[in-house]
């Protein structure tokens, strides 16, 4: 269990960017779980220390252990979802802010750019796998959430 999840997860529950709920709406809790994914892999980019692996997966970068702590936590914590872990000081936690949305299309774009840019720092050949890989979105729309990331130094790219 990465002991840094539980504060992490009261941070995005304090700001309404997600709610830890695994007994409501099936269609809530899928995106919550969607949103809490994509979160966790972005703040590891801007200090939050977590240890979570990613893979490619149908919405984008998943972590099946990040899944397996999600489930343990609401197990473990029944209804009580208010934890009292803190932020780590290295997490930039006011440019997370700035650099993230509440959307979880924009989300899911992010991660897989942020996770493809690993692999590929040119800027037409990662738009390019991008697209390959999201084909069911539009390439303006990706192409506005690579400048996001950009702008907030989430990404860096060469022309």
């Amino acid at each position: 269990m990465d002991t840094n999840l539980e504060g992490f997860i009261d941070f995005l529950e304090e700001r309404n960017l997600v709610e830890f709920d695994i007994d409501g709406n099936e269609d809530r809790q899928f995106t919550n779980r969607l949103k809490l994914q994509k979160y966790v892999l972005l703040a590891k980019h801007l200090g939050m220390p977590f240890r979570y692996r990613y893979g490619m997966y149908l919405y984008g970068p998943y972590s099946s252990a990040l899944a397996a702590d999600y489930y343990a936590l609401a197990r473990d914590s029944g209804q009580d979802s208010r934890f009292s872990a803190a932020i780590p000081d290295g997490f930039k936690k006011d440019d997370f802010l700035k650099a993230v949305r509440n959307d979880p299309k924009w989300l899911e774009i992010a991660a897989t750019i942020i996770d493809r840019n690993e692999h590929t720092g040119e800027r037409t050949a990662l738009m390019e796998k991008v697209c390959r890989i999201k084909s069911g979105f539009d390439g303006e729309f990706i192409a506005g959430v690579l400048d996001d990331l950009e702008e907030h130094g989430l990404v860096s790219v060469r022309a």
